[in-house]
């Protein structure tokens, strides 16, 4: 297919947040935003050149924007009072392209006046301030005293006044705070976040609230009458929000945070949040204190990297701050391997080494135990011991002692139990191989950290792993002993060895030398025979000079098929019974397949020609039991053709079929044929439902209920010329 049509730009405004800002702050920073579109092609990509001139490109050349709207290009030179245009061109997917420039801006002072009186919203833009250590700084030298700069950070942010929102003319400027707002000392805490004390303002990275990571970003909002004069009072927002803005930067916060946070999290992971200073409190504060459930609070656009918090009271001057966490960050706990080989004869100690990763925020207790295995006395080593990890500490071990096992092979297991008062555990066992002496067949067990695995009958071939640790230089040998039952044993179906549920490919599994792993091959048979669990149980055991490792036994479980608890159906989709004589009808239902446990079936009636005890397909089961139970008195039989005896049957485990019952009413009123259905609706006890699941019932009528006919008169006088009208009465001799 060919396109024609050329991309429409729609319009390109200077500024990042507000629709076009003709004065901007940054001198080294071009924000814009645009929309362009391409109703037939699409869009493909943008690029923006910035220049002083409209389409000039002397400042920044092709910048490609991909498919976004808005866009930042940093490390640009500006110059004040000089006139800079933005121009955006879009390139549609035919290859053809359009273009826009912006109106201009120029660099100026971040001053903004606001009228309480406009309707638009007002922006007013800011660097934010970075408070870092010099370039010379050691970070791997705790000792490192290098000063503290206040930096012009790579962010940039914008504070938005709502229309209406404040009460008379306003002069609002954002200032970047200087060394001059800070008198620094080091404390040289190990925490990245280390202790500065403020002149006027604070630094967030001494200050962070428990709980969170400083983002490094801060700024100053300053307003004032027209005249100059600072507001004497918390300034309040009369209705509408405020709202602050910042495009961060997550690689610069993991950096400033480095002994605590792993430099690989992701931006999608960290919670971010704009707080504000009260200088009375002396702590980081919501800005939105007094919002509501349904207020805007703050938002967090992850696509432009932008944070958002709507601000409903302040001071001024107002210091913000920016603060992030996420959820690993107290660090998540693992075993640094999975299996150790330890020989006796060189110690009498083993070192357990454990990771943290994510983060390592705040001192961590970890609380671990080991138990000894085979060969050793069956008591635990250890018990509930605990560890201190310090914040900032990223690895760790502990020591658990030796002893000589009894046999070959000694086992223990070590588990990583729990972290307070946070973190979390991914890798929490070690198993520690005890040699008592060399072992050149090495030590052989299946490669699971669980003894049991679930497959169902259609799995078909099966692949164990079993694994040689330790070493292994001469061939070794295991012979494979299997057993089988059916779980829970039944008289339908007893446990015992039933060799056609499985075929094993081999009874021995062999190592050559230095093979580490081998694989154990098994069938699982298909055998569309109905089943409850079965179990299959496959032990190691060890021939010749083979020494065995702790887990030697694995069990396969094979899930319950071929519909065990059987499929319920009627056993015939027509009946007819004849009213009289107070007449039951027993409708059959069938259970096919297995006829393990108990199962409930429910059923209902409901009345076509025939007027039954309502519809008890649409009934509450309460309901139809407090009526069923009226119906066995006789006091619905005046109104009702027939009456379900019930609305749940029971089939014991083995029974194959059970009865619906439906008495018959036996009235008085002449009637011809009527029906009306019994309908199976549902099934407990793990069986299901089959086909066919409804009967459709005719009611016959009495033999006696013959209509007779008779004049209702011997003989009729009429005039001349009249016209005969006769009439019959029909009645019942019954």
């Amino acid at each position: 297919r060919k396109w024609y049509t050329v991309p429409e730009m729609k319009y390109v405004n200077d500024g990042y947040f507000a629709p076009d800002e003709e004065r901007v702050v940054f001198q080294d920073t071009v924000l814009a935003n645009w929309k362009g579109e391409d109703e037939e092609s699409g869009i493909q990509y943008f690029n923006m050149s910035v220049g002083t001139t409209p389409h000039g490109n002397d400042i920044a050349s092709n910048v490609e924007a991909g498919n976004a709207s808005q866009y930042i290009v940093p490390n640009v030179n500006l110059q004040p009072n000089t006139m800079y245009y933005v121009t955006v061109t879009a390139v549609n997917f035919a290859g053809l392209s359009a273009n826009m420039s912006s109106n201009g801006f120029t660099v100026g002072e971040s001053l903004v006046e606001i009228d309480g009186s406009v309707s638009e919203s007002t922006f007013i833009f800011f660097d934010s301030t970075e408070l870092s250590r010099s370039a010379g700084y050691d970070r791997s030298n705790e000792s490192d005293d290098s000063e503290f700069l206040v930096n012009q950070t790579e962010t940039v942010g914008a504070f938005k006044f709502s229309p209406v929102t404040y009460e008379g003319n306003l002069s609002v400027t954002s200032k970047r705070l200087t060394t001059d707002h800070f008198n620094i000392q080091d404390t040289s805490s190990k925490r990245s976040r280390r202790q500065l004390v403020a002149a006027q303002y604070v630094n967030p990275a001494s200050t962070t609230p428990e709980g969170l990571m400083s983002g490094n970003y801060s700024f100053d909002l300053v307003i004032s009458d027209t005249a100059g004069n600072s507001l004497p009072d918390t300034f309040t927002s009369r209705g509408n929000f405020s709202e602050v803005y910042i495009i961060y930067r997550a690689n610069r916060m993991l950096e400033a945070n480095y002994l605590i946070t792993d430099p690989l999290i992701s931006s999608d992971e960290l919670d971010i949040q704009i707080l504000k200073w009260n200088t009375s409190s002396q702590l980081w504060l919501q800005t939105c204190s007094n919002c509501t459930f349904g207020m805007v609070g703050s938002s967090v656009d992850r696509n432009q990297t932008t944070v958002m918090s709507s601000v409903d009271e302040f001071v001024s001057p107002q210091q913000f701050a920016m603060f992030f966490s996420y959820a690993d960050q107290y660090g998540v706990f693992g075993m640094k391997h999975s299996h150790i080989c330890i020989s006796v004869t060189e110690t009498n100690v083993s070192e357990v080494d454990f990771l943290r990763r994510k983060g390592a925020y705040g001192p961590i207790n970890i609380t671990w135990q080991a138990e000894t295995k085979s060969g050793y006395t069956q008591q635990n080593v250890y018990k509930n011991n605990s560890l201190l990890v310090g914040e900032g500490e990223w690895n760790s071990s502990f020591t658990v002692p030796l002893q000589i096992p009894s046999s070959r092979v000694g086992y223990i297991i070590v588990n990583l139990l729990s972290t307070q008062p946070f973190g979390n555990i991914d890798k929490p066992q070690l198993s520690i191989l005890v040699l008592r002496d060399t072992t050149p067949s090495g030590v052989i067990e299946f490669d699971h950290r669980e003894n049991e695995i679930v497959v169902t009958e259609q799995s078909g071939r099966i692949a164990l792993t079993v694994i040689r640790r330790c070493s292994p230089t001469a061939s070794a040998t295991v012979r494979v002993k299997l057993s089988y039952k059916q779980y829970p044993s039944t008289a339908l179906q007893p446990s015992a060895l039933n060799t056609t549920e499985y075929v094993i490919l081999s009874p021995t599994v062999k190592f050559n030398p230095g093979q580490e792993t081998a694989l154990l091959l098994i069938d699982i048979v298909d055998d569309n025979v109905p089943e409850l669990n079965e179990t299959l149980s496959i032990t190691l055991v060890a021939t010749g000079n083979a020494s065995l490792g702790a887990q030697t036994t694995m069990q396969i479980v094979i899930l319950e098929n071929d519909d065990p608890h059987g499929v319920m159906k009627v056993a015939t989709d027509q009946a007819a019974v004849r009213e009289g004589n107070n007449a039951y009808l027993n409708v059959t239902v069938l259970r096919d397949r297995g006829l393990f446990g108990s199962v409930q079936l429910a059923w209902c009636t409901s009345g076509i020609t025939a007027t039954g005890l309502k519809n008890t397909c649409n009934m509450p089961s309460a309901a139809l039991a407090a009526l069923i139970a009226k119906s066995k008195n006789g006091s619905l039989s005046a109104v009702a053709d027939f009456i379900p005896m019930s609305s749940k049957v029971t089939l014991a485990e083995g029974q194959a079929s059970a009865d619906l019952r439906v008495y018959i009413v036996d009235d008085v009123i002449p009637e011809l044929n009527e029906s009306f259905i019994i309908s199976l609706t549902g099934v407990t006890g793990g069986a299901t439902l089959g086909q066919p699941r409804t009967t459709h019932v005719t009611i016959l009528p009495k033999n006696d209920h013959v209509p007779l006919f008779s004049p209702t008169s011997a003989s009729v006088l009429v005039q001349e010329n009249s016209v005969l009208k006769p009439g019959v009465e029909i009645y019942s001799t019954s």
